[in-house]
């Protein structure tokens, strides 16, 4: 490969740029650990966050307003495709996706595609909306657990979840808002972000 645009149109190279590496195990992170500026993690994932100076994490989920239910069409809009990773890690990573609520039913919609096509069906709309499979378990009860998989709560619980990210060594948080008002959902969440 070749960067083609002469020298007056791009920053003189090498280009110094921090880099952020996100990796499992001990390979990982030993390879982490060498090339990288600091960690980037996903899945509430924090245990070698102290390990790096800086350590970003991951986070999905909305803000909830008063009273409102975990299984509306906001919060699914909102926090559903965050919510869909815990089957998705699960089938990925060697674990069981039906222990999840609603994970039986997701696993029976993965495996009906063949199994070259599985990979594509499971990160069909990743972190954007709901696929098939994502739906699947949505409508099997998966929405009862979005408060363990993904940032969803009243701003008193989310500043206390902020909270003990930062204690376990996370310097940065990196917010990926879903649903039809991702400005609504970045002003929700920075004005309870700002207040730590």
């Amino acid at each position: 490969m070749r960067m083609m645009h002469p020298g007056t149109k791009a920053p003189q190279r090498p280009i110094d740029l921090p880099v952020l590496v996100s990796a499992l195990g001990p390979k990982g992170l030993a390879v982490t650990h060498e090339i990288a500026d600091g960690l980037f993690s996903v899945n509430g994932e924090t245990a070698h966050a102290h390990e790096f100076t800086w350590a970003a994490l991951g986070i999905h989920g909305t803000v909830l307003g008063e009273d409102e239910p975990l299984d509306s069409p906001r919060i699914r809009a909102a926090a559903g495709p965050g919510n869909a990773l815990a089957c998705h890690a699960a089938y990925e990573f060697g674990g069981d996706p039906t222990a999840l609520p609603g994970g039986q039913a997701w696993l029976d919609a993965i495996t009906a595609h063949p199994r070259t096509q599985r990979h594509l069906a499971v990160h069909d709309q990743h972190l954007l909306d709901l696929n098939v499979a994502d739906t699947a378990a949505w409508n099997a009860g998966s929405w009862q657990a979005i408060t363990s998989t993904t940032v969803t709560g009243t701003p008193h619980r989310i500043r206390d979840q902020l909270s003990v990210y930062a204690r376990d060594g996370i310097t940065e948080i990196v917010y990926q808002p879903t649903g039809p008002d991702v400005p609504g959902e970045l002003e929700r969440f920075i004005a309870i972000a700002s207040d730590l």
